[in-house]
């Protein structure tokens, strides 16, 4: 007979148990209803979801066919679409739209905002059903939303559920949602449960800058993705109607600081003609409020002038010493900056009697401004526009600020003769358009490279961190003080090493140059994917050695073009300013003015002997597009596929002068 106790037991046992299954029994119920409220969301927004492929890059350097599929949301039964930046970074040959009926419907683009990198498209005919949109701007967070997409044709398009995890994000523009986003889903709505779309879909990051139209791709299935709200984006399509692109605004200042946190900064520049020296802005003005918005640190002034279009009103309350005033200013889409002048001086290092310095020693290139006015190959410089040098990086400071056609004061004394000084007027001119052919008697008194009996140069080895891939470099271990130039191979990965020495160690040896090979884990080519490990790869060569900063260069050949053009363009990776193309050439089509001004960029296109009148075309097309960029840009023809080591190592040194 069971005891009292052991009654108790049993029946509190039973009361648990029912109590869990009528917990898990109601668990399953909500999960059928979010289930079956999701579905219903999504077949609400599924007539007006529509799938979008775009066919090849007109006027692209690739003449293969190439297609990519995207999404896009319908704003009109008249065929206007709206859809993301991603995938338009060119101008596509071909843009088909499937319509209600799944037939494919031709369209072309109307016109792009590059601020919230949307792109509003105009179908030629076909049947479409516009999208329900949400009233307000934003959604309250934690509410259910999800992303709907379409990889395949089909009556449904896809799902990923998630919550408003944030709004007013990347510069106020964005909700931020935890929904699963690939690149597909970019130009999809991001729907409520009620099938009402709260936004559109677009490539942004919290570190966005503009520079990059697949920002935050790499974040697929981490929980962050954004939409630009569905009253913003709205707003946006009656804009781009007008067949008009929408820019993003531009000031014209430089600030001493580009911490977010930063509570103290002021302008340290002001640029000529720019919308901010129209309002009388100066050097060391401090910002105190923008459009009535106090600024208690620089994050709140970054986002508001981020998030703002060419052609805004920008009110600013600006702290003059002792004085405040109001400055208003119209945001331009860009800046025309003075073009940077060149006197062909490359600085070595301080020139010294016993204890004192006496100025800066410099090797003077062929043919350029300097040494057309008549100074010789080594001098040292004791002056410079009225300021006595005494230290490389103030003749460096000097130099940088010259500026094309304007006069320069120089004054030299040959090296070992400090009681005999000449000045000379030298006319700063624009850099050389063409690769200097230099004699390896010249090369080799640049970089004191003619002692050969105390190098070693070797390959070696490295695995770069998190095993996320390695790197092969040849250097000279013995060089460890001497700064060394870097060419980073980027289209080298599946290369033999030996077949890459034979062609580039003669350079290395001569220019006093490294070459790195970066590998994946994969073992396969390199993509934009694994455009993190080209800084992890040149940040380990460093580790060995001093790199000569002017000449560390991307070398590319047409695969590894979009990978290459990132880095250039990536203003945080200011240790890649300069990059090779071989047979191929980037493009910053749609890139703002501010990013392309951030990084003083300069590209070298190489063409073999044989070239299709379109790739010449194209050629000359692209290098005029890179000039128009800000970019400096030299042009070269290589006689086989040997000898493009040795331009790029020749136009590196043009790199160092100034």
């Amino acid at each position: 007979m069971l005891c009292l106790q052991s009654l108790r037991q049993i029946a509190a046992a039973l009361i648990v148990g029912c109590t869990v299954m009528s917990c898990m029994n109601a668990a399953t119920a909500g999960d059928d209803e979010l289930g079956k409220a999701v579905q219903s969301a999504i077949a609400q927004v599924g007539d007006s979801t529509v799938r979008i492929r775009i066919i090849g890059s007109a006027g692209g350097d690739d003449l293969a066919v190439s297609s990519q599929v995207t999404t896009g949301v319908v704003v009109s039964d008249a065929g206007e679409i709206l859809t993301s930046l991603f995938g338009f970074s060119g101008q596509p040959a071909a843009i088909f739209v499937e319509d209600l009926d799944g037939e494919r419907v031709a369209a072309e683009v109307v016109a792009t905002d590059y601020l919230k990198k949307l792109v509003l498209l105009k179908c030629d005919g076909g049947r479409f059903k516009p999208a329900a949109f949400a009233d307000s701007l934003w959604p309250d967070v934690g509410a259910y939303s999800v992303a709907a997409g379409r990889l395949y044709p089909g009556p449904i398009p896809s799902a990923s559920l998630g919550i408003v995890s944030a709004v007013a994000r990347v510069n106020g523009m964005a909700i931020q949602t935890d929904a699963k986003i690939s690149p597909v889903n970019y130009g999809g709505p991001l729907v409520d449960l009620q099938g009402r779309v709260l936004g559109v879909l677009v490539p942004l990051s919290p570190r966005d800058t503009g520079d990059d139209i697949g920002a935050g791709v790499e974040w697929y299935d981490s929980g962050i993705g954004f939409a630009i709200p569905a009253v913003d984006a709205l707003q946006a399509v009656e804009k781009l109607r007008t067949g008009k692109d929408l820019l993003a605004g531009v000031v014209g200042v430089r600030l001493s600081t580009k911490n977010s946190l930063a509570e103290k900064f002021h302008v340290v520049e002001v640029s000529d003609n720019s919308p901010a020296a129209v309002a009388g802005l100066k050097a060391n003005d401090l910002v105190v409020a923008a459009n009535g918005i106090q600024i208690d640190r620089f994050g709140v002034l970054e986002s508001i002038i981020k998030g703002s279009y060419a052609g805004d009103r920008l009110m600013l309350r600006i702290r003059r010493g002792d004085d405040e005033f109001e400055a208003e200013l119209r945001l331009a889409d860009k800046v025309v900056r003075p073009v940077a002048g060149y006197l062909g001086l490359i600085i070595s290092d301080v020139a010294t009697t016993g204890d004192k310095v006496i100025g800066v020693n410099a090797f003077v290139m062929p043919d350029s401004p300097a040494s057309l006015a008549g100074a010789p190959e080594s001098i040292v410089v004791t002056e410079l526009n009225g300021q006595t040098i005494s230290s490389v990086e103030q003749l460096s400071k000097l130099l940088r600020e010259t500026v094309v056609g304007k006069d320069s004061q120089l004054v030299y004394q040959l090296p070992g003769a400090e009681d005999n000084s000449t000045k000379l007027t030298v006319v700063s001119a624009a850099r050389a358009v063409s690769v200097l052919d230099l004699p390896s008697a010249i090369v080799e008194s640049i970089y004191r490279t003619e002692d050969s009996a105390r190098t070693n140069w070797q390959r070696q080895q490295k695995d770069l961190p998190d095993a996320a891939g390695k790197i092969w470099y040849f250097a000279d271990s013995n060089s460890q003080d001497s700064p060394c130039g870097l060419a980073v191979l980027l289209s080298e990965s599946q290369t033999a090493p030996e077949v890459l020495l034979r062609k580039w160690e003669p350079v290395c040896r001569l220019h006093n140059m490294a070459i790195v090979v970066v590998q994946n884990k994969e073992g396969t080519a390199l993509s934009r994917e694994d455009s993190a490990l080209v800084p992890q790869a040149v940040a380990a060569v460093g580790q060995s050695y001093k790199l000569d900063a002017d000449r560390i260069v991307l070398v590319s050949e047409k695969a590894q073009v979009e990978l290459a053009t990132e880095l250039l363009l990536n203003p945080r990776l200011r240790v890649f300013r300069s990059a090779a193309f071989n047979e191929a050439s980037p493009r910053f089509t749609g890139v703002p003015d501010e990013i392309l001004a951030a990084k003083t960029k300069s590209v070298l296109l190489l063409a073999g002997q044989v070239q299709s009148r379109q790739s010449q075309a194209l050629m000359i097309q692209a290098g005029r597009e890179l000039v128009d960029s800000g970019a400096s840009v030299v042009q070269h023809r290589i006689d086989d596929a040997a000898t493009d080591a040795g331009a790029i190592a020749n136009w590196a040194v043009s790199l160092k002068a100034r």
